[in-house]
């Protein structure tokens, strides 16, 4: 099973158009945004291999109920 690409063209070059799937909204709170802001200046590599898999939302859902 084959999905086509689509390409956009950005002046000289054709670049895929890439669409991340939707994630569920979450609401982190203050001490969230914290911790998100701690593990993307502290873990820049955690950060983005967790955004990028689309398992962000889900660390935080993990990390809040662990904290309640």
């Amino acid at each position: 099973m084959a999905t086509k690409i689509t390409y956009t063209q950005q002046g000289d070059y054709l670049l895929p158009d890439l669409k991340l799937p939707e994630q569920p909204k979450v609401e982190i709170g203050i001490w969230g945004k914290r911790h998100l802001r701690y593990i993307k200046n502290h873990h820049p590599i955690r950060y983005t291999n967790l955004l990028t898999s689309c398992k962000l939302t889900t660390y935080y859902a993990i990390c809040l109920q662990k904290k309640a």
